[in-house]
């Protein structure tokens, strides 16, 4: 899943319903947390973008599922 929003706030692509989420991000830069999204446990990242063109935040979340799915891929890759 992802969002990016331009300084206003206004999305430019992905899904509008991770919005909520980038006020929950802390002081960090990125800032990455827990959460659920439609019903699935996620792990997030938001980070604000500042460039010569403007300012941007961009979210990405996947859920728990896929990411534990992932580290036991890498896992078995090391281990053969």
């Amino acid at each position: 899943y992802f969002l990016v929003q331009d300084q206003a706030g206004v999305g430019i692509s992905g899904d509008p319903a991770l919005a909520p989420l980038i006020s929950h991000r802390g002081p960090s830069n990125p800032g990455f947390f827990d959460a659920t999204f439609k019903g699935q446990p996620i792990r997030v990242a938001v980070y604000l973008y500042e460039g010569p063109d403007g300012r941007a935040t961009i979210v990405v979340a996947e859920t728990l599922h896929q990411r534990s799915a992932e580290v036991r891929e890498a896992i078995a890759g090391i281990s053969m």
